[in-house]
């Protein structure tokens, strides 16, 4: 990243991308591979776009907060707009020669250590060591439970968009131990030189290690861009399996929650179907219908960074496992094949290799280990899922969409961070 490029239309993208994916709930750290100089080219400060208000669609308090940088801008005053979560940090040390940034990416992993989402930014996505990339080897010391990393890159020419993101999600599984990728290729047009439809930019952005929740954020933010004149983006989603692997149960549940809900989604002709309505849609073609209720549960406790044991987080990982293993051979062959893999894999349920389990054996309860149908909204210990300050009733036995919800009608009463602790434990009283 260089101060020639500062406020240009590729940030305006990339900061509306990371603000939709933190939501208020995660926090953002950025490595902008830092270079002070100015590379000579005329291909920056494409600000084109402040003449625009079209984009205000996309997010108007970044829009505003972009237009009104004075000029020149730079990389510092990115940092100074007040447009970011609280606790954001940045990582702007200069890119260090070529063959001598190892201290320099252990002090960049150091600074962005406490961010959910970190998101790598330089000139020329991810390659060689130079100045212009960010390397495999960064990538691989960035990831940890837990984190999702984003990256900006740039399509090249001699081979079709969807082979060259392959080879990409390719590279990084092998390069970096992603565990899964998922790309959203954008396209945008901006005025330039009086050209009636203006000139194409291109940028895609890949996630790393992505739950289920940030993908449906990264879905719903292409859905938004997509609304917008001259303007397309589109999900394309990697190569993933149903594997054992390395990541701790309470990672392996956010992954594989976000499996089911992908293939749940192409199973459902409405889109706007709430997830526990697929799922009783499907009762039938799973042998734990108990459990996969009780697995979202336990999914959406740990998004919401409640305390969940590793005991019932193992428990909701073997039981989604099963559960992809039933439904995947109900759904289009291109989701099949993206989630296969080897035979002689280690530990790998695909719909190739399923565990048998009797269809007459009764659903089980993760929680207790007896069966028994899902416990309704306010039995026992649980709290109503109800808004404690207008009295909405929320879909299904949790909280989904509380989020959003609150955001919407009561931040200004109580900001969500702060109301959601009281709401869960049932203690929130309205205000």
């Amino acid at each position: 990243m260089r101060d020639q490029y500062a406020a240009d239309v590729s940030d305006l993208l990339k900061f509306a991308f990371l603000r939709a994916l933190a939501a208020n709930d995660r926090s953002i750290g950025v490595g902008w591979y830092y270079n002070p100089t100015n590379d000579g080219r005329s291909d920056g400060r494409h600000r084109e776009y402040c003449g625009e208000p079209k984009w205000k669609a996309l997010d108007a308090a970044l829009f505003d907060a972009l237009v009104a940088l004075p000029n020149p801008p730079s990389v510092r005053g990115l940092e100074n707009l007040q447009i970011w979560p609280r606790g954001t940090r940045f990582h702007r040390v200069p890119v260090p020669p070529s063959g001598s940034r190892e201290a320099w990416a252990s002090n960049m992993v150091g600074v962005l250590q406490e961010a959910d989402i970190v998101f790598l930014d330089p000139d020329n996505g991810v390659g060689k060591d130079s100045e212009r990339h960010a390397t495999l080897a960064e990538i691989a010391a960035m990831r940890k439970p837990g984190r999702t990393v984003v990256l900006i890159k740039f399509p090249g020419r001699g081979t079709t968009h969807a082979a060259q993101i392959e080879e990409f999600h390719t590279s990084l599984r092998n390069g970096s131990g992603a565990l899964s990728a998922v790309t959203v290729r954008t396209n945008v047009f901006v005025n330039s030189g009086g050209l009636t439809r203006g000139v194409p930019r291109a940028r895609w952005f890949t996630l790393i290690d992505a739950d289920g929740l940030l993908i449906e954020r990264v879905e719903q933010f292409a859905a938004n861009l997509n609304a917008i004149d001259k303007c397309s983006a589109h999900v394309v989603h990697g190569s993933e399996s149903i594997a054992m692997s390395p990541e701790k149960p309470r990672d392996a549940v956010l992954r594989l929650m976000g499996l089911l809900e992908r293939s749940l989604r192409a199973l459902t002709p409405d889109q706007s179907t709430p997830f526990h309505k697929q799922v009783e849609a499907h009762r039938s073609k799973f042998s734990d219908i108990a459990g996969v209720t009780e697995a979202r549960r336990v999914r959406n406790a740990l998004a919401h960074g409640e305390d969940v044991s590793d005991a019932r987080s193992e428990e909701a990982e073997a039981i989604l496992k099963q559960a992809l293993a039933e439904i995947l051979p109900h759904c289009p062959e291109r989701l099949r094949a993206a989630m296969r893999e080897p035979p002689a894999m280690p530990g790998v349920i695909t719909s190739n290799a399923r565990t048998p389990i009797a269809k007459e054996t009764p659903p089980i309860s993760i929680q207790s280990g007896i069966a028994q149908p899902p416990p309704a909204a306010g039995e026992g210990d649980r709290v109503p899922n109800i808004c404690p300050e207008c009295g909405r009733q929320f879909k299904g036995h949790g909280f989904d969409g509380i989020d959003a919800h609150w955001r919407a009608k009561h931040e200004a009463v109580m900001p969500y961070k702060e109301a959601w602790p009281l709401i869960k434990s049932g203690n929130y009283r309205r205000r």
